[in-house]
């Protein structure tokens, strides 16, 4: 499949479509092999086997996701939670925030909940009581949404008389919308918190007496750490690798960058059309296998979706959060068979272990971007994906 329309960007005329197509091609197909070949790496060494991933089933590596670290994070922190161990957490959590500010609350005086509506946006964690605010904005995938943090602050200093904002990164990176900035009012402080603290803190957990003679929560204690550090080891690997590759082709990487505008809009010219031919093939092969199935009715149909084309960093984002999925139909109405997604109607599509939500749904544009060009590769796909399709429809009439 060679790439065409190109003179679909606006404002570009052939001549100048071309070269940034086809840089934007190349340099997409080796940041996508490079994303493949540390997938594989990771699968080599067996280092999905661990508890966290299990608990997740069905969500992928993709369960590396913030939500569920923020569960996990927000079960300990709580000091009335079900762990049975009351504000020690807690306690230990504030040893780590407390090297930065010596002004902290009781920890048994804080409530905790999850999700806490805040004008119109949802704070990951908070732990509050009449007077004090803790709140924690925990992203390990996503970019900060516009204005995310200084919106929290705002909420947070119209509602109680001191906070603390805690923004949690894999290396413990600043919030755009802060600019380098301090809270105004001095009551309140921002605390820039990575990872690799959250090690340290689950490590002086493990080194309580109370929590020590328990072996079963050191070992989950252990299991999460191991989750941390392979997911910042490779997430790292792979920023350095992607960096080596534009430096290495760096006339490529200088022509994109003069242009960066005509680029973007380049890449999503590749990916629609891409996408556009998989969603075309894989939906004809779905039903020539439906209508061979003499156990499937006749009236008795699917139809691939498109979803976002690409992930744009928000997961709150529902239209840009999916990717590819499927529904059900039947005399051509979607039919609600009970299915995971599309509001029981169908399912979302998983290619090779990539699934179909948010950072992933580029991650699987990589991987048909890599295959568009190998005949038996693209068929291979085709053919996987609609042979995991027809069985989920067979399952209704079991």
């Amino acid at each position: 499949m060679t790439i065409s329309n190109l003179n679909t960007l606006p404002g570009m005329g052939t001549e100048y479509n071309l070269p940034y197509l086809n840089s934007a091609s190349t340099l997409a197909k080796e940041i996508g092999r490079i994303k493949k070949d540390s997938a594989e790496k990771r699968m080599r060494g067996k280092e999905n086997f661990n508890f966290f991933t299990a608990i997740v089933s069905g969500k992928s590596d993709k369960v590396h996701i913030e939500k569920y670290h923020s569960n996990f994070l927000a079960y300990l922190l709580d000091p009335h939670g079900m762990h049975d161990f009351g504000g020690l957490f807690l306690k230990e959590f504030f040893k780590i925030i407390g090297e930065r500010n010596n002004e902290l609350p009781d920890e048994k005086s804080l409530r905790l909940e999850r999700e806490k509506p805040a004008n119109g946006r949802f704070i990951d964690i908070v732990l509050e009581n009449s007077d004090w605010i803790v709140f924690i904005e925990n992203k390990i995938l996503f970019n900060e949404q516009p204005n995310q943090m200084s919106d929290y602050f705002e909420f947070a200093r119209e509602k109680y008389k001191k906070g603390i904002g805690i923004y949690l990164t894999l290396n413990g990176g600043a919030p755009p919308s802060m600019n380098g900035q301090k809270p105004a009012n001095e009551n309140f402080q921002i605390i820039l918190l990575s990872y690799k603290e959250i090690i340290k803190w689950l490590q002086y957990c493990s080194e309580v007496e109370e929590i020590k003679e328990h072996k079963h929560i050191l070992v989950f204690l252990e299991q999460y750490i191991s989750i941390i550090i392979k997911l910042t080891k490779s997430m790292n690997e792979e920023a350095r690798s992607i960096r080596k590759e534009l430096m290495e082709n760096k006339a490529k990487t200088l022509e994109i960058v003069k242009n960066w505008g005509y680029f973007s809009m380049s890449i999503e010219t590749i990916v629609k059309e891409v996408r556009d031919k998989f969603k075309n093939d894989l939906e004809q092969k779905v039903n020539e296998e439906l209508n061979a199935d003499r156990g499937i009715p006749d009236n008795f149909s699917v139809e691939i979706l498109q979803g976002a084309y690409l992930f744009n960093g928000d997961e709150d984002d529902g239209d840009c959060y999916f990717g590819l999925g499927f529904v059900v139909k039947k005399d051509n109405q979607w039919y609600n068979y009970g299915g995971k997604g599309h509001g029981g109607h169908g399912n979302g599509i998983t290619l090779n272990n990539i699934s179909s939500e948010g950072s992933d749904v580029d991650k699987a544009n990589a991987l048909l971007l890599e295959a568009q060009d190998n005949d038996s590769q693209w068929e291979e796909i085709i053919e996987s994906t609609a042979n995991n399709i027809v069985e989920e429809v067979k399952r209704i009439f079991d």
